[in-house]
């Protein structure tokens, strides 16, 4: 035997039950698109603040061959600017969904590239939050692959259920959301 949920007039929930349920929800979803955005939006000014650093540490993963330099360069000034663009994005709630699906792809290329270090036996820093070590301390490990799978499971939030009520995507309508 079930029993009705409490409801109101005409058999609709109340309205302070799924008001509350919206709110707790968009809080949730704001939560994320802070944490993600603003994680991304520190790495990516630490690495545009010493870009030489960064450039460095690109090379170091050796994921690019030496004739191949010129993609060296275009991830050192692509991943920095993806990420500062990506983060703002996800921190206003603009774009949301396309922003945390950017955000999720770049943090499982990350985790590739790690897994492929460890892989090969190589001992180097990540350099994504340049000087700071961020949970992981000391060179590459399975830390910080658990660490851009976190970042990436907390990017998929509004990824799946988008800005929420408190972001630009809620103001501008759902014609133009993504």
């Amino acid at each position: 035997m079930t029993t009705a949920p409490v409801s109101g007039r005409a058999g609709a929930p109340l309205a302070d039950e799924s008001a509350s349920t919206g709110t707790a929800l968009s809080v949730t979803l704001v939560g994320c698109r802070l944490i993600a955005g603003g994680l991304f939006i520190a790495a990516a000014v630490i690495k545009l603040t010493d870009l030489q650093s960064f450039a460095f540490s690109v090379k170091g993963f050796q994921i690019f061959p030496d004739s191949a330099e010129h993609l060296t360069m275009l991830a050192t000034f692509a991943f920095p600017w993806l990420e500062l663009i990506c983060g703002a994005m996800l921190v206003l709630g603009l774009w949301t969904r396309a922003a945390a699906l950017v955000t999720v792809l770049l943090l499982l290329s990350f985790v590739g590239a790690i897994i492929s270090v460890i892989a090969r036996g190589m001992s180097l820093e990540c350099g994504c939050f340049g000087k700071l070590d961020f949970v992981c301390d000391g060179p590459l490990g399975w830390c910080s692959v658990a660490r851009n799978l976190v970042h990436a499971s907390i990017a998929a939030v509004p990824l799946i259920l988008g800005a929420g009520r408190f972001g630009i995507d809620a103001l501008v309508g759902p014609a133009t959301r993504s």
